[in-house]
């Protein structure tokens, strides 16, 4: 089977790394830099993504893909050593007290000793939060932390080269022009893969983009380890000389290509940190970092077939696909080895210089 995978962000590439691994029978080739023609300076999700990893979700889904993924992590040396991983601990603030206990359950079956139920109590002498739902609990990891996904990416493409895998030229659109065929396409390029999809005729299957920024702060006083409030929608971690801090923003339908920082939301997560962490201390102003990722009606990075097509998507990361991407990928993989033993050919094509097209 000829599959073809568009985009060499940390998603494509995973992706593309699961199948060589465990289906030598495959042809793989990987397109990479699939950005419609834009300039490489654009800032793709991957390489902003501050790549916050923990075995905690709310949602059960991607607490499962969370969990899985950090147990593999933690048990291979290579991957630590291609993510650039760092155990710094993490905690996770809710006020859904049954889903904190179930999640911790379950994470604790996968990763001992790792996870912890902490009180509201705990929560502001441990780790410096102040006014907080009266409710609100937190769900403590010892093993949690985060990656470099640039890192990780560029180690699995060196990875690729050993595994035979074709690493073509860059993909500007979909569209006709035979060049190579492929039995099947999986479009995995973060916010770029609607737009291929729409320049293309295909739907684009409920994704959307979504700026997503943060700022890295000078800070000192008292730094808590990696933590997301959901209570503040407020998410951080330890950065070299400071703090990474961020608030989701309501940026939807940004194209990737024209994303630029928002100084205001750089104020507002300001404000927020000084409401739930007084004891840190941002020291001065942020070096701000904005891109777009992908986002999709029902959340999660995972594989979708695109219509009748022997076309897929592998994208939906929200912004926080570094913890879920190596289950995910591997389960993706395995649902289209499975599912898709077909003589029906995608193609993916050239007109003229380097514009590579597909059908």
């Amino acid at each position: 089977m000829r599959v073809g995978i568009v985009g060499d962000g940390i998603a494509g590439t995973l992706l593309t790394w699961q199948l060589a691994r465990t289906h030598r029978d495959l042809d793989l080739t990987l397109f990479p830099g699939a950005t419609v023609g834009h300039p490489p300076a654009v800032v793709t999700a991957s390489a902003a993504s501050g790549g916050l990893v923990r075995g905690f979700e709310a949602d059960p889904r991607s607490r499962a893909h969370a969990t899985a993924a950090l147990t593999e992590l933690l048990a291979s040396p290579t991957l630590r050593r291609w993510s650039r991983y760092t155990e710094t601990g993490s905690v996770y603030v809710l006020t859904h007290g049954r889903i904190a206990a179930d999640g911790a359950d379950e994470l604790d079956r996968s990763v001992r000793d790792s996870v912890e139920l902490v009180d509201g109590a705990a929560l502001r002498t441990r780790y410096g939060f102040e006014g907080l739902p009266a409710h609100a609990v937190g769900v403590a990891e010892r093993r949690a932390g985060y990656v470099s996904p640039a890192h990780w990416r560029d180690a699995v493409l060196t990875e690729l080269g050993w595994l035979g895998v074709t690493v073509a030229a860059p993909v500007s659109a979909l569209a006709a022009g035979p060049v190579a065929a492929c039995d099947v396409v999986i479009v995995a390029a973060g916010a770029w893969t609607a737009p291929l999809l729409s320049a293309a005729g295909f739907p684009a299957g409920g994704l959307r983009t979504k700026m997503i920024q943060y700022g890295v702060y000078p800070a000192s006083g008292l730094l808590p380890p990696c933590f997301v409030d959901d209570t503040s929608g407020l998410y951080g971690r330890p950065a070299p000389g400071g703090m990474l801090l961020g608030l989701p923003t309501e940026g939807w339908d940004v194209a990737p290509e024209d994303v630029r920082a928002d100084a205001g939301l750089a104020d507002h997560v300001g404000a927020a940190s000084a409401l739930r962490l007084p004891g840190l201390r941002l020291d001065g102003r942020p070096r701000l970092v904005a891109a777009t990722d992908s986002y999709h009606d029902a959340p999660g990075l995972r594989l979708r077939r695109v219509g009748d097509a022997h076309v897929y998507t592998f994208a939906g990361g929200s912004g926080g696909a570094a913890k879920t991407v190596l289950a995910a990928s591997a389960e993706a993989a395995g649902h289209l080895v499975r599912g898709l033993r077909s003589s029906t050919t995608t193609t993916i094509g050239t007109t003229a210089g380097d514009d590579f097209r597909g059908n």
